[in-house]
């Protein structure tokens, strides 16, 4: 089990290259919003015989689930699922932004278990990106969140043989405006509900004595926002 959670949003390797459905304004983006639904998949390849390992992740509701897996010989497919009590998006008009994270993962094995939960807040400034002719992107059709403060308090309770241990600890991070910034593309924007989405990519080529290596990565996410 991990100790601690990737992120939950991928920072994006790229520009989204996905159409939107409609345009959004200041007024449709802003709003106490819940994240009602998340997936994610990342993928890296690397080594020589290359080796690729992947992780997606899936938020629905209330509940989480991140499967790990690999390429490699005698490789096991991991899969923890856990439980979300808390995930919130709040975007302002004024250009901020506030989001909550607060999940949980269990794993209860017959000679032991382990919970892990992870509390993260982070806060940062938003702006919508200007038309892109040559990726066919309009005025207002992707947004830019730049993180400015991430907080993750990680509280953990290992139990083995009946005696429980318990582990507390805290990572805060603050960063300049655009420092640490994620660009979302806005696929649908509706009344009640936001869909964004990020797609990226990226490659490496190293030589050495033992040959030639390249690396890549992939790593896209769709997430669906809903108000009461």
């Amino acid at each position: 089990m991990k100790k601690t959670l990737i992120l939950l949003f991928v920072t994006a390797l790229g520009a989204g290259t996905m159409s939107s459905c409609s345009k959004s304004n200041k007024g449709k983006l802003s709003g106490e919003w819940t994240i009602n639904s998340y997936s994610t998949t990342y993928a890296q390849t690397s080594g020589n015989p290359s080796v690729t390992n992947t992780e997606v992740m899936t938020l629905n509701g209330s509940t989480i689930t991140s499967v790990s897996s690999s390429s490699s010989a005698g490789a096991v497919t991991s899969t923890e699922n856990g439980t979300v009590a808390a995930a919130t998006w709040n975007i302002e008009k004024d250009g901020t932004w506030t989001r909550i994270i607060d999940m949980t993962f269990t794993v209860t094995e017959p000679t032991y278990s382990f919970s892990n939960q992870n509390v993260t807040t982070e806060s940062g400034t938003w702006s919508f990106v200007g038309k892109n002719k040559t990726a066919d992107l309009k005025k207002n059709e992707r947004v830019v969140m730049s993180t400015l403060s991430s907080s993750s308090t990680v509280n953990s309770t290992y139990t083995v043989g009946g005696v429980s241990s318990t582990d507390t600890s805290t990572d805060t991070q603050t960063y300049s405006e655009g420092e640490y910034a994620e660009t979302f593309l806005i696929v649908e924007s509706k009344s009640k509900e936001l869909s964004l989405s990020q797609v990226g990519a990226s490659t490496s080529t190293s030589t050495d004595s033992n040959g030639t290596t390249t690396s890549s990565s992939t790593a896209d996410a769709a997430i669906v926002l809903t108000q009461e």
